[in-house]
């Protein structure tokens, strides 16, 4: 986005989103995706390094460890509130 429209856009298209639906909804589904494909490299990463666990059972094992792993993060960061902009900033980004 920042560079479709520059920093400034980016941002204040994400917060008429978020406006727009739910904060909570908007954090939730960022943090999702990002914490999902995360994990998901790593898990793929030792799997490549070590060759350990890589049957069936464990995999289906890990794939609910990584699901479980996932929704609980990004509650938590969905959950997570920033600090509003002070006034300042406000007028910096005007």
């Amino acid at each position: 986005g920042s560079l479709f429209g520059g920093g400034n856009w980016a941002v204040d298209t994400a917060q008429s989103i978020s406006e727009a639906v739910s904060p909570m909804a908007a954090k939730f589904s960022v943090a999702f995706v990002l914490s999902y494909q995360w994990f998901g490299s790593v898990r793929h990463a030792y799997w490549d390094l070590t060759a350990k666990g890589f049957n069936n059972k464990s995999m289906l094992h890990g794939a609910y460890a990584m699901w479980a792993t996932t929704l609980g993060l990004s509650a938590a960061l969905a959950l997570y509130a920033l600090p509003p902009f002070s006034k300042n900033e406000k007028a910096k980004r005007s």
